[in-house]
């Protein structure tokens, strides 16, 4: 079964969004007194913070922002489910590079890079362009980002990517 989509709200990062990466990481003070610390998750979840103070509608009315948001919390059971959403201002990439041919690798999974940092990308919003040396290729994208390929990049060839996705 899909999971809800989440409607886009009137809010802005400015008017009510707060995003923020997540890891899980354990820090440990040894007897010397220098802190350790281990990576539990190398890639982050996003946490928000929503301000619904601009949102306006009714419950009883279907086609409010209000009943569409208390909609897909109630499809969740009150925060028990997942849900997806479209972050209105971070949802897509354009030439995103995820990875690099090595002549026998053929499955890769598709990220984009923030500050050079890699974030892996799960949950699409529709059909992506794949491109293998700029080119663009034919292969199989499923849902989760897994790009398969017949026959692996070749050598040192850029893999990249378009398209939108969900959080």
């Amino acid at each position: 079964m899909p999971y809800p989509i989440m409607p886009t709200l009137p809010i802005s990062m400015q008017n009510g969004i707060h995003k923020s990466p997540s890891f899980n990481t354990v820090r440990q003070k040894g007897p010397a007194g220098v802190n350790s610390a281990f990576a539990l998750k190398p890639y982050p979840t996003w946490d928000w913070e929503i301000s619904l103070d601009h949102i306006t509608g009714h419950e009883h009315t279907a086609s409010s922002v209000v009943a569409a948001f208390l909609g897909t919390f109630m499809a969740t059971a009150g925060g028990a489910g997942l849900f997806l959403w479209a972050d209105p201002q971070d949802n897509s990439v354009m030439n995103a590079q995820f990875g690099k041919g090595d002549g026998t690798t053929r499955v890769f999974q598709l990220s984009r890079n923030i500050s050079g940092y890699p974030d892996i990308i799960q949950n699409l919003n529709g059909a992506v362009t794949v491109y293998v040396n700029g080119v663009s290729t034919t292969c199989t994208v499923g849902s989760t980002g897994v790009v398969t390929f017949a026959s692996a990049p070749a050598n040192n060839a850029p893999l990249t990517w378009h398209g939108y996705f969900y959080y």
